[in-house]
Order: structure tokens, then sequence, then C-alpha cells
């Protein structure tokens, strides 16, 4: 999937939008999403669910961008992603980079039905059918980003069907789940987190420390969201009205 788009422009003519809002905007706009801005969020196709970005600068040097998509029925698809530069235009322009190769694709998929096609010598050719798991009794159609990797690559040989057994053994029975584990640190110190829905899970962060870890000495980490769409689920129409967040 291809995420060379220009994110410099994010409608600079719009008076009073967030820079980081303005280049979402244009990021979005680049993969065929577009929608009007509605108080500080972009509302695509004009109908929720709407979604937004806030920058936050933390140094001269480094901030973290927060991309938020506000989903029909009250809960809230969170993604972080540190930014670098000195300037807030490149910083910000740094962590839309990250989220349009590590989560873009499949939010724009499994949330408003937005599918990329592959394009190769020969031909372009749709994407295939998604993957699907069987959870709680329910078929979800899996949407899956690539690895991001940072630094010294990490490896764990279990990792994958661990968490697939994992996630597959909840509970789950909303129509849509998502989830993002992270792994990073140097010679054998590392942090985990495990997300379930944005929210804290302290099974899949118990999951991560118990697998064996293939590391070198030097600074690595690894990060990996997807999303869980129950079959059937992207048929249903959107609400024409429903309530915007605050």
């Amino acid at each position: 999937m291809s995420s060379s788009i220009d994110i410099e422009s994010g409608g600079a003519d719009e008076d009073g939008i967030p820079l980081a809002l303005r280049m979402l905007s244009a990021l979005l706009e680049a993969h065929g999403v577009t929608g009007p801005f509605v108080r500080d969020w972009i509302l695509p196709f004009e109908r929720q669910p709407c979604i937004t970005a806030d920058w936050l600068r933390r140094d001269p040097l480094m901030g973290t961008l927060a991309i938020v998509v506000h989903l029909e029925d009250g809960r809230e698809v969170v993604e972080v992603f540190p930014g670098i530069g000195a300037e807030d235009r490149e910083a910000i322009g740094y962590a839309l980079e990250s989220f349009a190769s590590g989560a873009l694709h499949e939010m724009l998929a499994a949330i408003w039905n937005v599918r990329e096609e592959y394009e190769d010598e020969d031909a372009e050719t749709e994407v295939d059918d998604a993957e699907r798991w069987r959870i709680n009794g329910h078929d979800y159609e899996l949407f899956e980003g690539p690895w991001q990797v940072r630094g010294e690559r990490l490896r764990s040989a279990e990792l994958w069907d661990r968490l697939k057994a994992a996630v597959e053994a909840l509970p789950l029975d909303a129509d849509l789940h998502w989830f993002r584990v992270f792994v990073g640190g140097k010679a054998g110190d590392f942090s985990f987190e495990a997300l379930k829905d944005s929210e804290p899970w302290p099974e899949g962060e118990a999951l991560l420390r118990s697998l064996d870890w293939e590391h070198g000495d030097a600074y690595g980490s690894i990060r990996h969201f997807l999303m869980l769409r129950k079959c059937g689920a992207g048929d249903a129409s959107h609400q024409e009205k429903s309530t915007l967040p605050h």
C-alpha cells in the first residue's frame, strides 16, 4: 500500500482549524476520504464516525500526535504517534507518516469501508478478502497493519500465534474491536504495552512479558495494530443523525 502523499498542504486557508487537523484532512483526501470540519473534527462523507488529530508539543524537538476516531456507539479509537522535529509542521508530518504506514489503511477499511488497491508490475488487483477469525460464536474480518519496527529488530517466534489465540479466546461481541501491542527497549530491558479497544489489556501485556525475545544490545521496538469487524456489520448504513463529541 502506498502512503506517498502530500501532507504539507492540509487546507492552509481554513481559518481557525488546527494545523494537525488540516494535515490529517490532507492525508485522508489523498485516500479518497473527504468531509467537513465540525467542532475540530472531520466528518468523513458528512456522517459519523468522525475523526480528529490532537498535537501536543512535549519538548523543543518532540511531541505526540493522537489520532482519535469517535464511533457511533460512543467508544473511541485512540492511536498515539511520536512526532520529531523543531517545527510543528515537520514533527506532525513525521507522526502522520507513522500513522499512514501503521494504522490508517486498517481504519479506513474497517470503519469506512474504504479499501485500497494494490498495484504490481502487470496490473491493479483488488485487495483480497480479509482473513476471518471465529470469536465467541461470531465471524470477524481481520484488518491487520504491518509490524512497525524501529532500531534493532526484536523477534519472538511465538508472538503471532500466541497473540491470535489470546484474542480468539476473548468474549468479544461488539461489531468492532481493535488491538495494539508494543515492545521496546535494549539489552533485554523492555517495556510492554497491550491495548484492547484503546484500554489497557492486562492479559495481553502478560502474554508479551512471557515470551522469549531475541534481541541485541541496541534499542529496538515493534508496534502492531489490528482491527476486527463482525462479518456483515460493514454492510449496515451509518446513522444519518448522531451526536458529535464535545
